[in-house]
């Protein structure tokens, strides 16, 4: 526990960090400081080329590298490796041994197996995870209107879809639902915050 809550504490160091990285060259006084700063609190070997714009950590515990664009690659000590990567159009993916999940923002998620949304409803985030043994998708979104009215349109969006059980309402504060058809379970919460109206919308395969 204690060698990865190291490992994990300079992970978190090197967040602000990797910005530095992307300056000058002539800004290598700072990048030393902040090089001999981690090691000394525990690092391991750190090395920042602000050149390249990457940044490099290696210790017992594993090794990080993160390049100029925010891409990381982690490996820990039993070679297990952990890949994160953005695309210009904002979705990030995160890979690992045991599969991948990729969030996105303002779209469902890609494969989306499910209904499109209702009118009314605005996407804020939209995750695909996707693993050996299932596949899933989350979608977060807002809604403009009361908590009822949203649940009522994603009931009626469901149309060829089986209840898998009872319509959960709390006044007009909160509700949940869920639908299968055979291939997939869909499952959704409303529910009102200080006035605003969101969704979390799962779907998995069966």
């Amino acid at each position: 526990m204690r060698r990865r809550t190291r490992f994990l504490t300079t992970l978190t160091i090197l967040a602000p960090i990797s910005l530095m990285a992307c300056g000058e060259a002539s800004e290598r006084l700072s990048e030393e400081a902040a090089e001999r700063a981690i090691e000394e609190a525990g690092g391991g070997n750190v090395e920042i080329d602000a050149d390249s714009g990457e940044v490099r950590v290696e210790t017992e515990d594993g090794s990080m590298t993160v390049d100029e664009n925010g891409n990381m690659i982690i490996t820990d000590a039993d070679g297990n490796v952990v890949t994160e990567s953005q695309t210009e159009d904002g979705v990030t993916q995160v890979s690992t041994a045991d599969g991948m999940v990729t969030t996105g923002s303002g779209e469902l998620p890609q494969g989306w197996p499910a209904p499109a949304l209702p009118a009314g409803f605005t996407v804020v985030q939209g995750t695909t995870l996707s693993d050996s043994s299932m596949n899933g998708w989350t979608v977060v979104a807002g809604y403009e209107g009361a908590v009822t009215a949203a649940c009522d349109a994603l009931a009626a969006s469901m149309s060829g879809w089986t209840p898998t059980a009872e319509r959960v309402t709390s006044g007009d504060s909160f509700c949940m639902l869920g639908y299968e058809n055979g291939q997939y379970t869909w499952q959704a919460s409303v529910a009102a915050d200080s006035g605003t109206v969101s969704a979390v919308i799962n779907v998995i395969t069966n």
